[in-house]
């Protein structure tokens, strides 16, 4: 009997001695899991914010050549857009812009370099398009030369506010306290109605051109009045 016991004992310290190596190849391998998982997350973090910065020069590059075309005294000629290349913070950006006479469409188009986190490795790019469609006549002016509002209720302009660029709104323009237009084209598809001390143009600066779709008051209230007159 003392013989078996000590025989079982002897065959318990060798499972034992199995299980240690078990449960030690099975740490070191979640151990070694996790330093790769913890790399490769690393990498495709670094590669997701290299990629946010390729698409932000392509961006970049898109409205470079935006601007261009804004800015083109005839948007319809097909030389309006040249194409480019700059050298931003972070990469290098072309930009270049084609022209569909049939449809009088700008396809405008920006690509951005990023240098590869890898060293030696290729440059990130990313491009980006926008289309632009060409309306009007053939009296041109740059887009920013002008106020554009529109809005669902009424472009409110109070205060001491004086705007000296041509304005367009596309639904209707409220004005008062000592607000002042002083630009030579006022352009409103809605109303128009003012008070207090403001006013489109003054006497030292009157307005050249005012067109105003849905009629005028002056003050507040009553009823609006088509055409408006200067006493509005």
């Amino acid at each position: 009997m003392r013989r078996e016991l000590r025989r079982t004992t002897r065959d318990e310290s060798g499972v034992a001695l199995v299980m240690a190596v078990g449960i030690l190849a099975v740490l070191m391998i979640m151990g070694g899991s996790l330093v790769y998982y913890a790399g490769a997350n690393a990498g495709a973090a670094e590669r997701s914010v290299d990629d946010s910065r390729a698409l932000a020069l392509g961006e970049a590059g898109m409205n470079y050549a935006r601007a261009i075309l804004w800015n083109a005294a005839d948007p319809t000629s097909s030389t309006a857009v040249t194409s480019g290349t700059l050298t931003l913070e972070g990469g290098t950006v072309s930009y270049s812009g084609s022209y569909d006479t049939a449809s009088k469409t700008w396809t405008l188009t920006g690509t951005g370099s990023h240098a590869s986190p890898i060293g030696g490795g290729a440059a990130i790019s990313r491009t980006v398009t926008s289309q632009v469609a060409i309306t009007g006549g053939s009296s041109w002016d740059p887009a920013w030369g002008y106020i554009f509002a529109d809005t669902s209720g009424c472009t409110n302009l109070k205060n001491n506010l004086t705007l000296d660029a041509p304005v367009y709104v596309r639904g209707d323009l409220c004005m008062e306290n000592s607000a002042v237009i002083t630009a030579d084209l006022v352009q409103v598809r809605g109303t128009v109605q003012i008070k207090n001390t403001a006013s489109i143009g003054t006497a030292a600066t009157p307005v050249t051109q005012v067109k105003v779709g849905g009629g005028c008051r002056y003050p507040w209230s009553g009823s609006y009045v088509s055409p408006c007159t200067s006493s509005h």
